[in-house]
């Protein structure tokens, strides 16, 4: 028996976007492991710039098949991806893609998968797939939180949003709504193909997050629409472990003379202030008007740390952005310390980029209008003068600075960012991301689209 008999075929079809090809193909290569065989539609300049991607480990069971958009002068085929679009050309790619229609029903016709599983765009995915009696899912590869809080505007406009830390100021929040209210009546209008009414729908939405860090806006999510929230994140890009960028930082320890991979916790104890007991020494369930307080009361711990430093003797430290103290304390025990960034390189590199204020920022779709700009740069500048003025352990000369700071992206994502960050700062940006949570298969909530797909009501069961 052919091999693609004895597996359930998904056909996925992301939109021409890397931001939103990388999640549906790490979806794809999960999905493999459950003995799946994928069928990956793109257009060609995409399909060729993921190939590499498609290791011999999946190249039997991710098949990639070529879907093609009408030929129009201002879209030439180099052109049918966002990677490199001029602006003024998205919308027009837009257009392409959906009337790329016909041809995607025919790929349906032939390959007749047993599940599609699909982006925002096109928006005639599901009803094409219903006219072949398919089933279709449709993954959102962004998080819960913006599509929770539009979708309460949309179905519960009289009604606050139970999460008061998510909200728009009124002006911003009329902009929103009407944004809200247009993509949905759009999509609506542009759903001309008839949906088969014979083929049950798909109850559920996937989303490219997870529990532990979207949870209350999944559970609001799903009560607020017509379809369950299913997180099947993080979707990210995995660490290649012997590209020289991301093995940096071991190269760097192994010049060190030794080192070992191992994980001890350690506490670090602040000090007690009345009005943030110790279960408020965290920012989780932390009242907002506590923030600074917490933040006060970590940077006030610093001879703990330093005790902490002295008993242990680290070869290196790597710390956070906060307590400011972190590098002198561990310079003056001869101790070389490097930084990682959670964030990504981009809003790091604009930032830096404020100390050349007579310079042009050279990534033109990165920017802030006039008055945000001047409340960004005065921002920036009084966070880069506090964290001076608190910096008050002598720094010991003796030992060397590390000359690279770590960051949680990757070159694939943030490559032009990176380089420009390593250009314009003291230290070269190295990207180790991304650094998430795994995908734990054996979780109830995680495995919940292969439970499923499992339910044969509403996957079709080939003859």
């Amino acid at each position: 028996m052919d091999s693609k008999q004895s597996k359930m075929n998904v056909l996925m079809l992301p939109w021409l976007a890397q931001g939103h090809i990388t999640p549906f193909l790490e979806l794809a290569k999960k999905l493999t492991h459950k003995n799946f065989h994928i069928y990956f539609c793109s257009t060609p300049i995409n399909l060729k710039s993921i190939k590499k991607r498609i290791t011999d480990k999946y190249s039997l069971s991710i098949e990639l098949v070529e879907i093609h958009l009408p030929t129009l002068p201002e879209l030439p085929p180099h052109h049918h991806t966002t990677n490199g679009l001029p602006l003024h050309l998205n919308s027009t790619l837009q257009e392409a893609f959906e009337m790329a229609s016909p041809n995607f029903s025919n790929i349906l016709k032939t390959l007749n998968p047993d599940l599609v599983i699909h982006d925002f765009k096109p928006s005639s995915a599901q009803s094409i797939a219903s006219s072949y009696n398919i089933p279709a899912v449709q993954l959102m590869t962004s998080g819960a939180v913006v599509v929770s809080f539009g979708s309460h505007m949309f179905n519960h406009p009289n009604v606050e949003f139970p999460f008061p830390a998510i909200h728009l100021h009124e002006f911003q929040e009329k902009l929103f709504r009407q944004m809200v209210m247009d993509v949905a009546r759009t999509a609506k209008q542009k759903q001309s193909t008839p949906v088969n009414n014979d083929q049950p729908p798909c109850n559920i939405t996937l989303f490219n997050t997870f529990r532990e860090l979207e949870g209350k806006y999944i559970d609001h999510l799903s009560v607020t629409r017509d379809k369950r929230v299913v997180p099947v994140g993080p979707l990210v890009q995995g660490v290649v472990d012997d590209e020289k960028e991301h093995s940096e930082i071991i190269q760097w320890l192994e010049n060190k003379g030794k080192y070992s991979l191992s994980i001890e916790l350690v506490e670090i104890h602040l000090p007690s202030l009345p009005e943030l007991p110790p279960h408020y020494h965290t920012t989780n369930g932390l009242p907002i008007h506590l923030n600074s307080t917490l933040q006060e009361a970590f940077e006030m711990a610093s001879p703990n740390f330093s005790n902490i430093l002295k008993t242990l003797s680290p070869d290196l430290l790597i710390h956070d952005i906060r307590p400011s103290w972190a590098p002198p304390i561990a310079s003056s025990y001869n101790i070389p310390a490097v930084h990682l960034m959670t964030s990504g390189a981009m809003a790091v590199s604009f930032s830096l980029h404020m100390f050349h204020p007579n310079d042009e920022f050279p990534f033109p779709t990165v920017q802030l209008h006039e008055f945000h700009e001047k409340l960004f740069r005065q921002m920036f500048e009084t966070a880069a003068k506090t964290s001076k003025e608190k910096q008050v352990i002598p720094v010991n000369n003796d030992q060397p600075p590390c000359n690279f700071m770590l960051f949680n992206t990757f070159r694939d994502l943030e490559g032009k960012y990176i380089d420009y960050l390593s250009a314009i700062g003291e230290k070269r940006a190295v990207p180790v991301g991304p650094l998430v949570q795994g995908f734990v298969d054996d979780e109830n909530e995680n495995s919940e689209i292969i439970q499923w797909l499992d339910n044969k009501g509403c996957i079709r069961v080939k003859e």
